[in-house]
């Protein structure tokens, strides 16, 4: 590949485009990949939101586990080792229609800026080749999932989890609908992992997805309001909270609810020192 001055569309409905502002001349991943990237996210305006450079931390993820956003993941399988692209996608291919606040608004535009650092091949067992082996490969990843849970080891779990997910990629319609059953406890455990390990925005993917299945699964609403609170995104949380108690009346939210009411008048106590003095003499 040679640089561009024009974009490349990723998607058929040209919703992920790519502009190769210097090209690779290394390896280009392939499914099951593990990839090391560099990059640098924008808003429509300019604002940068998020930056591996400016926290000089590399992102690693493996290809096919949906580690990443969907725009991220589609680009770099494109990329080979060296480039360095900018992205442009919609919000279906990043963080949907709710965005992730308070840093992404609802339905934003995002460019990123990626460079594509490593690629190594992860060995793994040989993927299971019909639909009952799959199924049965992911419930297996699940119950090692839940047995690291109740270890208190959450990341192994998080792992375990994901690769439960993997197993469960490259399906028809019909094995799609059959594996719904499966994918959701998954989801909701993958969620419960993340805000064991402080990863609010992994955590709401995790239940966004739980939702596509069921958009009524209060687990999931639940845990979403969760991770809206450990962001400090009190209304989005109240509002997700609210609607598991509409769904099941039983729900118990006094805890979660004064924990809201606790964070808020600390966030507000600390933008009060914060801005008190601004006007003082």
């Amino acid at each position: 590949q040679e640089e561009t001055h024009t974009d490349i569309d990723l998607t058929p409905d040209g919703s992920v485009q790519k502009r190769i502002i210097k090209a690779g001349t290394g390896q280009k991943p392939v499914q099951g990949s593990k990839c090391t990237v560099h990059y640098i996210g924008t808003l429509k305006d300019g604002k940068v939101f998020d930056s591996s450079r400016d926290r000089k931390q590399t992102l690693s993820f493996i290809v096919g586990v949906k580690s990443v956003i969907p725009a991220m993941e589609i680009s770099v399988s494109t990329m080979n080792v060296g480039e360095i692209a900018v992205i442009r996608t919609n919000h279906q291919y990043a963080f949907g229609k709710m965005g992730c606040p308070p840093r992404i608004p609802p339905e934003a535009e995002l460019e990123f800026e990626i460079e594509l650092l490593s690629v190594d091949e992860v060995k793994e067992a040989p993927r299971p080749d019909t639909f009952q082996d799959k199924i049965k490969k992911a419930l297996e990843a699940k119950e090692n999932g839940n047995e690291k849970w109740k270890k208190g080891t959450f990341r192994k779990a998080n792992q375990a989890y994901n690769k439960a997910l993997a197993f469960l990629q490259n399906l028809s319609e019909e094995e799609e609908e059959l594996a719904e059953e499966v994918k959701l406890p998954i989801h909701l455990n993958l969620a419960a992992s993340f805000l064991k390990l402080n990863q609010p925005r992994k955590a709401i993917e995790a239940c966004r997805d739980a939702l596509e299945i069921d958009p009524n699964n209060t687990k999931a609403l639940f845990r979403m309001g969760q991770s809206y609170s450990d962001l400090l995104d009190f209304e989005l949380a109240k509002q997700s909270f609210e609607k598991a108690r509409s769904l099941d009346p039983k729900i118990d939210l006094r805890h979660e609810l004064d924990k809201i009411e606790k964070n808020m008048k600390l966030h507000h106590e600390k933008e009060k020192k914060m801005y008190g003095g601004m006007f003082s003499k």
